[in-house]
């Protein structure tokens, strides 16, 4: 009597994924993440160190631009300068911290900057404003004739022809900010117009919001340039990092569900059907392309990059060695439960006729044929689940010559799930299905011996 019987059995995938985080914490130590941090941070070290230099020298324009600009705005401006320069200084101490603690992240330096030039702007806004007061004060005390307006509206609009040209030429246009620097220039068209047309009164109250929005700008822009550069280089090292740590994984060891470390290694690539090579190649590109000299990518790419893109990619990686992990055990699984299985069909009288994984991939079926004195055959096929499902599916067709009873079957499928359950492997429940069977493997004695003892082994693939 021919028959096809199914079952499915699994082991844990949660148990097995807590071994495979372990092995991975064991396998790439504090000290190894701390060799490859330390040769991205020198790197990062020289930028930023390159990046406070230019702060430092546009601070030192400013301050012969300011000459040309009235005695209480060059005070104004002069206590913002001192400010960036201090903070400058900070900075390199925090920066020299890096080698020190290459776990730092970079994010922090982020933050603490960020949040200075936020209150530098909001503390200049404060000493303009005072200063506008006072000078509004001043020209309600006093009676000015025209011409003496008119010469501090000259005076004024100057002063704000003098910082517009600085923000001009001392700040790469990187931030979308010419449509600003346009508009800025408008308004500055628009307030000669009135102090050529006699408007002096007009002319000195544009030109004093003109300077309180350059000056605003100018911190902003070197906000921005502090910003770009520190997430510049934060990607950088998290690509950087990321590439070598996927390198280091191209071969992992492979676990078994007792959580030994076998001694074989698994070929991360193979196991996953080339996906860890498109990732390598992924990354790298992208690599490239941030350590690429005169890059530039947009503030809000790189914050992506950062907070979304490669915590992406790193649970993409571990996921392809948790893979590897889990589809070399699923398969060294199936050759364990054909085992199993055969040993039962050994005490019935059955002898191996050939054993195999379908088209010599290890990834794929494992099917045994076995052959009774009588004639009688039995294949077992066990088949992986799809992906990284941790169910195998166990198949026994039987091919028997001699007739069976319904009973006699039955009690041949629990042997088998007895077997089963005794090496502690979960099992789903028996089903009889449709006759559909498709050998993987031909029946060749001269091979009984050989694939015999394969069978016996505990090997990893």
């Amino acid at each position: 009597m021919s028959g096809h019987k199914r079952t499915t059995v699994t082991i844990s995938e949660e148990e097995y994924r807590k071994l495979h985080e372990a092995q991975m914490s064991d396998r790439f130590s504090e000290g190894r993440k701390n060799e490859i941090l330390q040769s991205i941070r020198q790197e990062t070290q020289h930028v930023l160190q390159n990046h406070i230099m230019n702060v430092d020298f546009r601070q030192k324009d400013y301050q012969k631009s300011l000459n040309e600009i009235s005695d209480d705005l060059y005070f104004l401006e002069e206590t913002t300068n001192q400010s960036i320069l201090s903070q400058n200084r900070i900075f390199e101490t925090q920066i020299e911290g890096l080698s020190i603690d290459v776990r730092s992240g970079m994010e922090n330096l982020v933050e603490q900057q960020s949040l200075f030039y936020e209150n530098l702007l909001t503390e200049e806004r404060k000493r303009q404003n005072e200063f506008n007061y006072s000078l509004q004060e001043k020209f309600s005390n006093l009676e000015l004739d025209r011409e003496e307006k008119s010469s501090i509206a000259i005076e004024s609009l100057r002063s704000v022809k003098e910082l517009a040209v600085f923000i001009e030429n001392s700040y790469p246009l990187r931030f979308d900010q010419k449509p600003i620097l346009e508009g800025f220039q408008r308004r500055i068209n628009q307030a000669e117009l009135n102090l050529n047309s006699g408007l002096s009164e007009s002319t000195i109250t544009q030109a004093q919001q003109l300077f309180m929005d350059l000056s605003d700008e100018r911190i902003l822009l070197e906000k921005l340039e502090m910003q770009w550069n520190l997430l510049l280089q934060t990607a950088r090292e998290k690509a950087s990092y990321l590439l070598q740590f996927a390198k280091d994984q191209q071969n992992v060891f492979a676990i078994y569900p007792d959580g030994k470390t076998l001694p074989y290694t698994l070929d991360v690539d193979f196991w996953n059907g080339g996906a860890y090579a498109t990732f390598i190649d992924y990354v790298n590109q992208l690599n490239e392309q941030l350590q690429s000299p005169g890059a530039y990518v947009e503030l809000s790419v790189l914050e992506d990059l950062i907070k979304i893109t490669f915590p992406e990619l790193e649970n993409e990686l571990d996921s392809l060695i948790f893979n590897t992990r889990m589809k070399a055990i699923q398969s060294q699984m199936r050759i364990n439960i054909a085992d199993i299985v055969l040993q039962a069909f050994f005490e019935q009288g059955y002898n191996l006729q050939a054993a195999s994984y379908e088209a010599e991939d290890p990834r794929l079926r494992f099917e045994a044929r076995l052959r009774h004195i009588s004639g009688s055959e039995v294949v077992v096929q066990v088949d992986p689940g799809n992906g990284c499902d941790p169910r195998n599916d166990l198949h026994l067709f039987s091919l028997d010559q001699e007739v069976l009873t319904s009973h006699e079957l039955h009690q041949r499928s629990r042997e088998i799930r007895q077997a089963l359950c005794s090496h502690g492997l979960e099992l789903g429940a028996t089903s009889t299905q449709p006759m559909n069977f498709t050998p993987v493997v031909q029946i060749d004695g001269k091979n009984e011996k050989r694939l015999r003892s394969e069978i016996a082994d505990d090997r990893t693939y």
